[in-house]
């Protein structure tokens, strides 16, 4: 699981590989030029251009996906909550000797995914939430399909019993929607396209007499900056992407039902 503290260090190593790869081909090309006695190197337009193009379509393909999966999880927020304060607003039709435990259950069930919200680095914790969080959900399914064959008005069974069922896949969606990211082979080829873009950037660099020409500290500079976004809206609450104010929209449900 990726957490802040590898999100901040892969941010420091990426900048730090990008300034050696773009250093490494101007090197490179500096010797390249001593060898050849040549004022301008000659380079394979066609080979340069498609490895930028190729590093072009990759950001923008993990740029676009990592953000529609960031709103898709906000969008579920809202809707995770409305499952939640429906099934406890419906938890007052089912049978009086029943109903403070049923609405405790809820309680504790929100917490739960709460939590989990809080804290999504800590795979302990997780696991031992979502163990929890099952049982709290069998209890409380087994307790409304009870009360409803026990109720003479069998009506209210049909409007209550959805209700919970639709909280339970309300949380688990959420949760899911969470764990859903792209192979890590994506990132590791957005990555290894970084830095041999880097390492061209470098090798025609040396054809100028700057130590320090500034398209190389634009492309070291960007490309660390943009591959950092990626990585925090495809894993927000990691970083300096978070979802606090969609996380309120729980908290608020959490402290009217209490």
């Amino acid at each position: 699981m990726i957490n802040s503290f590898v999100v901040s260090l892969g941010f420091i190593l990426l900048l730090i590989s990008l300034t050696l790869s773009v250093i490494l081909g101007r090197n490179v090309g500096l010797k390249h030029l001593q060898l050849l006695s040549k004022e301008k190197l000659e380079i394979v337009g066609v080979a340069e251009s498609s490895v930028f193009a190729l590093l072009a379509l990759l950001i923008a393909f993990t740029f676009s996906g990592a953000y529609d999966r960031y709103e898709t999880r906000k969008l579920h927020l809202v809707e995770e909550a409305d499952a939640f304060g429906k099934a406890y607003n419906y938890s007052y039709l089912i049978p009086k000797n029943v109903q403070a435990t049923m609405q405790q259950d809820i309680r504790n069930y929100l917490d739960c995914y709460l939590t989990i919200f809080r804290d999504v680095s800590n795979r302990a914790k997780i696991a031992s939430d979502l163990e929890r969080a099952e049982e709290i959900e069998a209890k409380v399914w087994q307790a409304a399909v009870k009360a409803s064959e026990e109720t003479t008005n069998k009506a209210l069974a049909q409007v209550y019993l959805p209700a919970f069922n639709d909280m339970f896949e309300a949380a688990h969606v959420g949760y899911y929607l969470t764990q859903m990211h792209p192979p890590r082979i994506i990132f590791v080829l957005l990555v290894a396209l970084a830095l041999l873009g880097g390492f061209l950037v470098g090798y025609t660099s040396a054809e100028t007499k700057q130590k320090r020409p500034i398209h190389s500290i634009c492309y070291v500079v960007l490309t660390t900056v943009i591959i950092y976004v990626i990585i925090n809206i495809e894993y927000p609450r990691m970083g300096i992407v978070d979802m606090d104010a969609f996380d309120k929209v729980l908290i608020q449900v959490r402290q009217r039902i209490e």
